[in-house]
C-alpha cells in the first residue's frame, strides 16, 4: 500500500470512529478523494450506522466535487436510500443528487437499474432528460453490451458443444455439466434482460433516440435467446425447448429417431426396456451381470448354465422392472444413455 492509499484508509477509519454531531461540523473540512473514501470504507466494513452517516455527509457538503465524490464511493444501498430520500420529497437531497448521481460507479447505477422498484424506477424516470441519468444510460449501453454478448459466445458453443459431441464420448458428468450450465445461463439472461426492460423504460424519458435504439436492439437479441436458443425445461403442460430439449434429443438419440421411418433400427418408446439395452452395447448375460442386473448371481460361472438361461432373462426383466425401467420410454425418461449411466441409475435404486 503507498502512502497516499494508507493515507485514505487512516482519514476513512478516523471519520467512521467520529460522532454523527462531530461527522457534520467537520466533513466539508476534507478533500473529495477523503470524502470518497471515508463513504466507501462504510460499505465495505457494513458499519450499522452506515445510511445515517451518509445522510449525515449528504447533508452537509454542497460543493459540487464534494457531492461527486460521495456517489464515487456509494454502494447500492446508499444510493438507494439517497434515491428514497428524494422521493419523499428532501429537498436538500433533491438538489444535489444530480451531483451525486455524476460520480457514482457505473456498476453501482447497473444495480439500481436492475433492482429498483415502481417507485424508485419512476423517479430515474423523470429524472431522464437530465444529463446525468443519460450519461450513466449511456455508458450502462455499453457495458450491457461488453458484457452480454460474450454471454452469447459461450451459449453458442454450448449449443455446438451437444450438438458435435459424439455420444460414445459422452458421461454423465458432462451432461450434468450442460444442463448446470444451461440454467446458470438462463439465470444470468434473466437478469440482464429486466436491466435492460428497466434501462429502456427510463430511455424512453430522455429524448435520446440512440439510446431508445441501442437498448432496444440488444434487448430484442437477449429475449431471442432466451426464448429460442436457451428454452425451457420440461413441465407438466410444456415440453421443453432449446438447449433443454437439444440436451434430451442427444441422450434419447442413442435409440434412434423413432419418428423417422427409415430408420428401421430406431426403438419405439413402448419396446421392453431389455430392447433398449442393446443400443447401450449390453447383448449377454455377462453384460447384465456386470451391470448389476443379476444380484442374486454371486459367481460369473454360474451364467455358463444354458438351462437357466431363461431365468435369468426373467430376473434382469424383473430387476428392470423394479428400478422403473419397464420400456424405452423409461430409460429415455431417466437419462440413461450409455452403459454408466445406466450403472449409476442401477446403484442408486438398489
Amino acid at each position: 500500500m503507498n502512502s497516499a492509499s494508507h493515507h485514505l484508509e487512516q482519514v476513512a477509519k478516523e471519520l467512521t470512529q467520529l460522532p454523527i454531531d462531530q461527522l457534520r461540523s467537520s466533513i466539508t473540512l476534507y478533500n473529495p478523494e477523503e470524502i470518497t473514501s471515508f463513504i466507501a470504507f462504510l460499505g465495505l466494513i457494513n458499519d450499522p450506522s452506515i445510511i445515517e452517516k451518509t445522510r449525515a455527509v449528504i447533508a452537509q457538503v454542497t460543493d459540487l466535487a464534494q457531492l461527486e465524490s460521495i456517489g464515487k464511493g456509494m454502494n447500492s444501498d446508499q444510493i438507494f436510500d439517497t434515491i428514497n430520500q428524494a422521493i419523499q420529497g428532501n429537498a436538500n437531497v433533491i438538489s444535489k443528487i444530480p451531483s451525486i448521481i455524476i460520480g457514482l460507479n457505473h456498476m453501482v447505477f447497473a444495480q439500481v437499474v436492475s433492482r429498483a422498484n415502481e417507485e424508485q424506477l419512476n423517479y430515474l424516470k423523470r429524472e431522464g432528460e437530465s444529463e446525468p441519468i443519460q450519461h450513466q444510460l449511456t455508458i450502462l449501453t455499453h457495458l450491457l453490451h461488453n458484457h452480454t454478448h460474450p454471454l452469447l459466445k459461450e451459449i453458442d458453443f454450448l449449443e455446438h458443444e451437444i450438438k458435435t459431441m459424439p455420444i460414445e464420448n459422452l458421461s454423465d458428468k458432462k451432461v450434468n455439466e450442460w444442463v448446470h450450465g444451461t440454467q446458470a445461463y438462463h439465470q444470468k439472461i434473466v437478469s440482464y434482460l429486466i436491466t435492460f426492460q428497466n434501462a429502456l423504460s427510463i430511455a424512453w424519458h430522455t429524448n435520446r433516440p440512440d439510446l431508445i435504439d441501442g437498448l432496444s436492439v440488444n434487448k430484442e437479441v437477449i429475449q431471442r435467446y432466451l426464448a429460442s436458443v436457451l428454452g425451457h425445461s420440461e413441465s407438466k403442460t410444456h415440453s421443453s425447448t432449446g438447449l433443454y430439449a437439444l440436451i434430451e434429443w442427444k441422450l434419447t438419440h442413442v435409440y434412434g429417431d423413432s419418428e423417422n421411418e427409415n430408420d428401421v433400427e430406431a426403438l419405439k418408446d413402448n419396446e421392453p426396456a431389455i430392447e433398449g439395452l442393446t443400443k447401450l452395447g449390453i447383448w449377454h448375460v455377462e453384460d447384465y451381470w456386470d451391470i448389476g442386473l443379476l444380484p442374486h448371481v454371486k459367481k460369473k460361472e454360474e451364467l455358463l448354465n444354458k438351462d437357466k438361461k431363461a431365468e435369468i432373462l426373467n430376473e434382469v426383466k424383473l430387476k428392470l422392472s423394479k428400478i422403473g425401467l419397464n420400456c424405452v420410454g423409461d430409460l429415455k425418461q431417466q437419462r440413461i444413455f450409455s452403459k454408466d449411466s445406466l450403472a449409476a441409475y442401477i446403484k442408486k435404486h438398489d
